[in-house]
């Protein structure tokens, strides 16, 4: 049975995962790293070293459709889970804690966990080792998207439980699942993966070993290792990439992570990004590959970074949206400025090339009608002194001159005078 919608926000109300994994605190780590690893989209591992999840266990998870939280929330009360029954909204229950791959990735870098073959988990209570939620979201009408946004930025996290007026726990918000709902297209769309691309990337060889890459990726915010050849130079090229969550798979897996090397679990990149592309398309290729991150390379497929879904969603903080509007309409001012600069600066030479065409025109219009007087002036009369009188006066006139004088060159090269005025 579903609670009934809340008075939030819809965009927010969407993006609740109202169908989160909520154990006890005495459930033991082997088996919430099992649940957690259930929850992942699909298994990066080759084939010999996947494992299909026990058909057996009644905590076997059929998983009802959208994205779901990849993390275990612990409650007081405990949350039906059976084999044919996707997981069940949290009735009335309260929330103590929360485990994420992240918090995992901890307790290998400290050691608590270097012996899993000697049953450390089964022997480790999650109620030991989850982290208290210092930061969580309660539903009302005040609360909205951006709170969420804000909140993810803040504390650094990427799961926000969220509860009701009454403290029980409601669901959990992820940026995959805001990412799912939102569709930033006209905002991603201006905006170039070179704007948020992340360089400060942890990147290892290919022969290190799951355990180092664990202890790198304990404190660092972005939650994977880019693994590149042996012999790479300053300049890495890329071979594959391993995620937080492909360390839960490998200790759930029961993988000896000191001797299992990166090679044999990273996930080979099928896709990479150029910083000219825009990060419109690193959300529709994160959607459509089902991924948290994408590498950007060069065009010589060098590394240059990576992107994330906080990366696009730190687009739609209300910050940032305001930034990009005013960049936008300083854009837009420019834009305007240069056309009426060009509008002024064609209006003027348009203008030029009419007054020297108008001026063309009429010259050869004054010209016309002074070869149009003097030829009347010929038909008029027939008398020689009178039509030179006229001519050189015409043509005094017309070309503005002073005096105008009209010889007759003979055969021999002698000029005669005729007429001048």
């Amino acid at each position: 049975m579903l609670y009934p919608a809340p008075h939030y926000s819809s965009a927010l109300e969407q993006a609740v995962d109202r169908y989160p994994v909520a154990v006890t605190p005495d459930t033991s780590v082997a088996e919430a790293i099992a649940l957690i690893s259930q929850l992942q989209n699909h298994c990066p591992f080759p084939q010999d070293l996947r494992q299909e999840p026990d058909r057996s266990d009644s905590r076997t998870l059929i998983q009802p459709t959208g994205i779901r939280a990849n993390c275990i929330l612990v409650v007081d009360k405990p949350t039906p889970l059976c084999a044919e029954i996707v997981a069940q909204p949290p009735e009335k229950s309260t929330l103590l804690g929360i485990f994420t791959p992240r918090d995992l990735l901890q307790l290998i870098a400290t050691g608590i966990l270097d012996n899993p073959e000697e049953a450390t988990l089964d022997h480790i209570r999650i109620g030991e080792v989850m982290s208290i939620p210092i930061c969580q979201l309660t539903e009302s009408e005040d609360q909205d998207i951006f709170t969420a946004l804000s909140m993810f930025r803040q504390h650094q996290i990427l799961h926000l439980p969220v509860v009701n007026s009454q403290g029980h726990l409601v669901g959990v918000v992820t940026p995959a699942r805001i990412r799912q709902v939102l569709q930033p297209s006209n905002i991603l769309r201006t905006r170039r993966v070179a704007d948020e691309i992340i360089t400060d990337v942890l990147t290892a060889p290919v022969n290190t070993s799951v355990l180092t890459l664990a202890q790198m990726m304990a404190t660092h915010p972005i939650g994977c290792v880019v693994i590149h050849n042996q012999l790479a130079t300053h300049k890495l090229e890329p071979v594959g990439i391993v995620t937080a969550e492909d360390i839960v798979l490998a200790q759930f897996l029961q993988l000896n992570l000191a001797e299992t090397t990166a090679a044999t679990i990273m996930g080979i990149p099928q896709f990479s990004l150029k910083v000219q592309d825009s990060l419109w398309l690193a959300h529709q290729e994160m959607q459509a590959r089902q991924l948290q991150r994408l590498l950007v390379s060069n065009n010589q497929g060098q590394l240059q970074g990576i992107i994330t879904q906080m990366s696009l969603l730190r687009m739609l903080d209300p910050t940032e949206m305001y930034r990009v509007i005013r960049q936008l309409k300083q854009s837009v001012y420019k834009l305007q400025a240069e056309k009426m600069e060009l509008l002024r600066s064609r209006n003027i030479k348009l203008e030029k090339q009419v007054q020297e065409r108008t001026a063309q025109l009429q010259e050869q219009l004054q010209r016309e009608r002074l070869l149009a007087k003097i030829s009347l002036q010929i038909h008029q009369s027939l008398n020689l002194d009178e039509i030179l009188n006229t001519t050189v006066a015409e043509l005094r006139d017309f070309l503005s001159s002073d005096r105008v004088v009209i010889y007759q060159i003979l055969n021999s090269g002698v000029g005669n005078w005729w007429r001048s005025l």
